[in-house]
């Protein structure tokens, strides 16, 4: 570690330390429910690889849980509490923002694309991946683009960005003959995709390429088309609590101006061959806030 970023570190550290005793004395919001319960609840994903899904026991995994460990790290510094409890729910792209408006779950760490539309329902952490909206389709199946879709099925999720650009994109004169099906998550759009429903699955590109490593016919499988979207993903917490997501924020802050950011990039990435583009090399940057 250089003395500069040892040195930021430290600063990282004392205005954490700063914030977490003004905090102590006048807590609101989500911060106070977990003070008071002793309890954070993370919503996670079933089948969101690499970024949140089960693994064969169960367990949720991925690159969004090992960013909320460092929050609730962040959270435990900040309100004094290092037993606090952890407590993970299994969510769908449709009900992830109505679990978090009830309180039901704390944070949403999954692929949740920062949308201004959202913006008006849930806030948003410092981004945490650049992602492009593709296709996954099968190898002999003919399409190479969006264009391509004329007169085929395309599958997406219920109750993500991506469903709503397709629809929007399909309507239009070009893709007379196109049908869309929604479907419940990312694990049933990959089924859909293998069992011949669809001809091709629309969503992140990096979500995607988790999919394809997953699935049974993974080399009869391949992404293609140009982005027809770049966003970010975020980590999703409530609206108008700006005491937590200053906490949430100073947690991606301090690991992006740490060496660990590369290494969960390459532990969670690698396997799916999917090197670091230069967009997310910046966005790392960006989100080392100064202190």
């Amino acid at each position: 570690m250089t003395p500069f970023r040892s040195v930021f570190l430290a600063i990282l550290a004392w205005v954490g330390f700063t914030a977490s005793a003004a905090l102590a004395d006048d807590l609101s919001g989500t911060l106070k429910k977990i003070k008071d319960t002793g309890t954070i609840t993370i919503g996670n994903r079933e089948s969101s690889v690499p970024f949140s899904y089960l693994d064969k026991d169960g367990t949720p995994v991925g690159y969004s849980i090992d960013l909320c460990k460092h929050i609730v790290d962040e959270v435990k510094a900040t309100l004094g509490l290092p037993d606090l409890k952890v407590n993970y729910m299994t969510v769908s792209p449709a009900a992830r923002i109505p679990l978090l408006a009830n309180g039901t779950i704390d944070l949403e760490c999954s692929t949740t694309d920062r949308t201004l539309t959202r913006m008006g329902q849930v806030a948003f952490s410092s981004p945490t991946f650049v992602i492009g909206g593709r296709l996954l389709v099968k190898t002999d199946s003919g399409i190479k683009d969006w264009i391509d879709l004329r007169n085929h099925v395309v599958g997406v999720a219920q109750g993500t960005s991506t469903e709503q650009l397709v629809k929007a994109l399909v309507a239009t004169p070009p893709y007379a003959g196109t049908r869309v099906l929604t479907l419940k998550d990312h694990a049933a759009g990959l089924l859909a995709l293998e069992t011949g429903r669809v001809d091709a699955y629309a969503t992140d590109d990096i979500v995607l390429y988790g999919l394809r490593s997953t699935s049974r016919m993974k080399d009869q499988l391949v992404v293609t088309g140009q982005p027809l979207s770049i966003n970010t993903f975020g980590i999703v917490l409530r609206r108008d609590d700006p005491d937590f997501l200053l906490v949430v924020d100073r947690a991606l802050s301090k690991l992006y101006h740490s060496p660990e950011i590369e290494a969960l990039y390459h532990k969670w990435f690698d396997p799916l061959d999917v090197p670091m583009s230069e967009a997310n090399k910046y966005m790392y940057k960006i989100g080392a806030i100064s202190p």
